[in-house]
């Protein structure tokens, strides 16, 4: 902690400690609310979240830490009271770190797969067990390597870490380790690659790249089912409409996962570039990194479950939260309109000359009941009782014929479909 001097580093070790302990309750709390509601779990969004948060209270547990877990023998340090142990555990679970930033990144690639697929999860759910098994493995095979080897765990800033080839500045590191160093400021130039490898190029690098270009993905899917289905009409262009919607919470949801994310990594890898930075810049810098770092589990937790939510609002969204949830009749009476049936005067007429076969539908008659997945993303709350209300409203058709709700249905979808072509611009 050469960087900062007493008073910062008392600041930061205190700040730390409470910003952390704010990220692990709110990152309990958010696995506990996915884990204990059945229909939380049935999405592969929140499923991955849930992994994303295990691994980011891991992290989060190091940065608590601080300097209690630095052996006592290191001069310079504030309140360090371990040993060689406690610094091994500590540098273990700061390489859990990495597990969560590869959860982002698939969580990017679920809402990328999710456009794609109209959201359907039964069409792209098999990739789920591979990302949990790349998302442990790394970290767990990195912090083991660690611990085993001798020396690639040192003290640095305020955890105990990987060691950076940084380190043969010092005089005792150099003298300790003189494989690693040729002399005092000359690292090996085999300890410099598996530094510069590890440090930035998985640690920040790789996840963070992969977010990057999958965040161009989905825009490029997006563009794309715009582009095929503008000419849609009738039921088609209120589902596309919806999916549309949809396809702009999910890209805000994932590029806010990003953007939250890797912030401080890129902080983390410009002190790592830019070794002769003044010390006043690199006390802030350090300052930022760990405090944001402790943060940011808490940060991702308020985009997963709040996000979505304040992302309404649009006079289109609103009504159509009200058709998906009002009645699987009414639904039914969009389908007969789209088809050319008009429900006031019991008579079929020509809409287009477009084939409306069923089997060549864009949305088969499937859709009807699947429209809810269109209407915000998986973690809204409001979409618990959509499927609910679907079955109700069913049970409820057995015994009316919903002719009571065609006069107000007809007076609710002419308004509808009057303000449906303004959301084109999406």
């Amino acid at each position: 902690m050469e960087d900062l001097n007493v008073s910062k580093s008392r600041a930061l070790l205190i700040s730390s400690k409470i910003v952390a302990t704010t990220s692990i309750v709110a990152l309990l709390v958010a696995i506990h609310r996915i884990v204990t509601c059945r229909r939380r779990r049935k999405f592969i969004y929140n499923r991955l979240f849930v992994g994303y948060a295990i691994y980011s209270i891991l992290n989060t547990i190091s940065l608590f830490m601080g300097t209690w877990a630095i052996p006592d023998t290191y001069e310079g340090y504030l309140w360090n009271v371990g040993n060689e142990d406690s610094c091994s555990v500590q540098a273990f679970l700061s390489q859990m770190s990495t597990g969560s930033s590869f959860y982002i990144a698939f969580i990017c690639f679920s809402v990328a797969l999710g456009i794609k697929f109209d959201f359907k999860e039964e069409s792209f759910g098999y990739f789920e067990p591979v990302v949990h098994a790349i998302c442990a493995s790394i970290p767990f095979i990195m912090g083991t390597v660690m611990v085993a080897r001798k020396g690639l765990i040192y003290p640095e800033d305020i955890t105990c870490t990987f060691a950076s080839y940084h380190l043969c500045d010092d005089t005792e590191y150099a003298l300790e380790f003189p494989t690693r160093c040729a002399a005092v400021g000359q690292p090996a130039s085999w300890f410099k690659r598996v530094s510069i490898a590890y440090g930035s190029l998985v640690k920040i690098l790789l996840p963070g790249g992969l977010a990057l270009l999958i965040i161009f993905v989905i825009i490029a899917f997006e563009i794309r089912k715009r582009n095929s289905n503008k000419n849609l009409n009738g039921k088609r262009l209120f589902l596309e409409n919806a999916r549309r919607n949809a396809s702009k919470r999910q890209m805000i949801l994932a590029m806010s996962h990003f953007t939250v994310t890797f912030v401080p990594l890129l902080c983390c890898l410009y002190k790592m570039w830019a070794p002769d930075l003044d010390k006043r810049t690199k006390s802030h810098l350090t300052f930022f990194q760990f405090v944001y770092s402790s943060i940011c589990g808490l940060l991702n937790v308020l985009v997963h479950f709040y996000l979505p939510l304040s992302n309404r609002g649009s006079r289109e969204a609103d009504l159509m939260d009200k058709f998906s949830i009002r009645s699987i009749c009414a639904l039914n009476q969009i389908q007969e309109i789209s088809f050319g049936f008009d429900p006031s005067t019991k008579e079929s007429k020509i809409v287009d000359n477009q084939n409306e076969d069923s089997s060549n539908n864009f949305y088969d008659s499937k859709d009807l009941t699947d429209f809810g997945i269109f209407v915000g993303s998986a973690s809204d709350d409001g979409y618990d009782d959509i499927h609910d209300d679907i079955h109700d409203d069913e049970e409820r058709c057995k015994h009316d014929s919903c002719n009571s709700k065609t006069i107000s249905f007809d007076t609710e979808f002419k308004e509808i479909t009057a303000v449906l072509p303004y959301e084109e611009g999406l």
